[in-house]
């Protein structure tokens, strides 16, 4: 066996991927007990920090830890071993592949088998002409045995309805229900599924509503597991299928009153696969979508307090509540406030509370809530989690690629992160910055590992733009410092003074110059000190940006003047014979103008913006949701 095999092979039984992490860890966690090395992975047994770096206990320590460091990264295969390189300690790198956990695919849609055995070979001819789309055997077929339209003539339990369903046989099926009674179609297969129900996991909208047609009690079939078609559908990720049902589904079946709880199941779904988050392509159907989606809300939030724990914990409540916080559903999280307020305390398996997570995913409408909770803002706030990070641990670390792309820039997506970092350490208390996590670093430390590539970006970003900027800037310098003693027209041989120093553009001329030189001459020097400035981390809030905002702003004004100038200059020169070409050539001025404007005046205000434009955090008298905690 290779070497580079024999690592992984030889402790677990595969490598480390997204969809065996719990069978990894089980596997990886037996070999640690055989070698008597789970209390250093776990931390029972802890470093020796008081001994000597020569006494046995010390070197034991070690031994064990390497070994289990060693047995982590060969099982974690080598795209996952290339995010842990660098780290000295067992125990920490257990606990963040634990963060990091590798989640199971999701499932696909359901298709059921359709083996004919030798029990139910009398239907062998009806099955095959279902599946072929014969409809003249298979109705010779009915004919002659008027039963087997609602027969089971699969090892599953399936009828011919089913089988057109699940072979796409729509003119079968069409056929099928013109003989079959409404009640037929409520037949169920042996996993508890109608035909219905199988379109509408699988999306076959037009089946579905032919068979809606003979039948409209097909939505209020239940399966084995007491789960709607619209439940069901919904599991499967059939959005636009869910959307029809919705229409077409009774709403008091999605209530509160409702004991099937059906309404909670679904509405955990919705969240999960993103149903609830309207097409941003189609503004009409974004409004009905989100209508929709918010009348569900309503109709639902209303049953989530007469849920006992073990229910909230069936129909995956937190796993909704986290996927609304992660997608900014920000109406879902409110109205779960609103409706039970204690929900503000309790934490996920990493020990995160909801206003946790609102930090890590970077939502800043979802942890403004925290505002509103008065004297109880500093018990909130001051939570760990089970790798002992603070909330401002969890603001160090870098935003998720989905939020930090909606900000153009390197240095903007940094001045984003240090607004963050800022404002959570504006509510903590001052000690928790000096606070160690499992991996004995403080926040501060933490933000300067995690954001140091955007560092590098940013200074990157900055330069260039600086840099580019300032050839312009000192190219309209150097003009405008000629053009002060080069007058258009000359000057009188006796006096010396311009010829045309008394006509009114001549003046225009003159003050364009200078105020083109001035903002010209302030724009390289800002720029200059954005080319030698230091790049710390905090440079980039305000020092940085404020020197943009001035040199942009500075050099949109010289160029403007600059071109008032030049219009100045050539209706001084043509005043007295092709007067009217002046006036397209000032006009053709204007287009420096403008493409600087189209170019770099949407990043001057973008910038003004994210630097003076107020915070994201919205902190009201009173939060946005009415709290009422006890």
């Amino acid at each position: 066996m290779a070497a580079g095999n024999f690592g992984f092979a030889g402790i677990v039984t595969e490598k480390l991927t997204e969809e065996n992490y719990e069978n990894w860890k089980e596997c990886l966690k037996s070999y640690f007990k055989a070698q008597g090395l789970w209390d250093v992975v776990t931390g029972k047994e802890a470093k020796p920090e008081d001994e000597d770096e020569t006494s046995p206990k010390y070197q034991e320590w070690m031994r064990k830890n390497a070994m289990a460091l060693h047995a982590i990264q060969v099982s974690c295969g080598a795209d996952t071993m290339s995010k842990l390189r660098g780290h000295e300690s067992a125990k920490f790198e257990w606990q963040l592949l634990a963060e990091k956990r590798y989640q199971p695919v999701a499932e696909g849609k359901y298709v059921a088998p359709v083996e004919v055995t030798s029990e139910i070979t009398e239907y062998r001819t009806l099955y095959k002409a279902v599946e072929q789309g014969d409809w003249n055997t298979a109705r010779d077929f009915i004919r002659n045995k008027p039963d087997s339209v609602r027969a089971k003539i699969t090892i599953n339990g399936d009828t011919a309805l089913h089988v057109a369903v699940m072979t796409e046989q729509i003119n079968i099926l069409k056929n099928l229900i013109k003989i079959m009674l409404p009640q037929d179609l409520e037949l169920q297969n042996e996993m508890g599924y109608t035909a219905f129900s199988i379109a509408a996991i699988n999306g076959f909208q037009e089946m579905a509503d032919k068979m809606l047609n003979k039948n409209p009690e097909l939505v209020k079939v239940k399966d084995h597991h007491g789960l709607i078609p619209i439940v069901v559908a919904s599991l499967y990720s059939s959005k636009e299928m869910v959307r029809y049902l919705y229409k077409k589904t009774p709403h008091e079946m999605l209530t509160p009153e409702n004991p099937d709880r059906s309404g909670a199941t679904l509405l955990n779904c919705l969240l999960t696969d993103e149903i609830y988050v309207p097409d941003l392509n189609h503004l009409y159907h974004k409004k009905l979508r989100h209508a929709e989606a918010q009348k569900i809300l309503k109709c639902i939030i209303q049953e989530i307090p007469k849920l006992s724990n073990s229910e909230l914990e069936r129909i995956g409540l937190n796993k909704a509540i986290y996927d609304a916080i992660k997608n900014g559903i920000t109406e879902f999280v409110d109205e779960m406030i609103e409706t039970t307020p204690e929900i503000i305390w309790k934490k996920d398996e990493k020990g995160r509370t909801i206003f946790a997570h609102a930090i890590v995913r970077r939502q800043e409408n979802i942890f403004s809530h925290v505002y509103g909770l008065g004297a109880k803002m500093r018990i909130a706030v001051i939570r760990h989690d089970i790798f002992h990070n603070n909330f401002l641990h969890l603001a160090a670390k870098l935003s998720p690629p989905s939020r930090l792309d909606r900000i153009s820039g390197a240095a903007l997506q940094m001045q984003r992160e240090l607004e963050w970092f800022e404002e959570v350490q504006r509510i903590l208390p001052p000690k928790y910055m000096e606070e160690v996590n499992e991996n004995n670093k403080t926040p501060g430390e933490l933000f300067t590992n995690e954001h140091f590539e955007l560092v590098k970006e940013g200074e990157r970003w900055m330069k260039n733009t600086a840099a580019s900027c300032m050839v312009v800037a000192t190219l309209i310098a150097a003009v405008m410092f000629t053009s002060a003693f080069t007058f258009p027209g000359g000057n009188d041989e006796k006096t010396g003074l311009p010829i045309f120093l008394e006509y009114g553009a001549f003046l225009i001329f003159m003050i364009s110059n200078a105020l083109s030189l001035f903002s010209s001459s302030t724009s390289v020097l800002l720029f200059l000190g954005i080319l030698t400035s230091r790049y710390a981390e905090k440079d980039f809030r305000r020092s940085l940006p404020t020197k943009l905002i001035i040199g942009l702003f500075t050099l949109f004004f010289s160029i403007v003047t600059m071109m008032a100038a030049f219009g100045s200059a050539i209706s001084i020169i043509l005043r007295k014979r092709l007067n009217w070409i002046a006036i397209p050539i000032i006009l053709l001025s204007a287009v420096p103008i403008g493409l600087f404007t189209l170019f770099q005046f949407p990043l001057l205000v973008e910038v003004l913006i994210c630097t003076y434009g107020g915070s994201i955090f919205n902190k009201p008298k009173k939060s946005p949701c009415k709290l009422k905690i006890n």
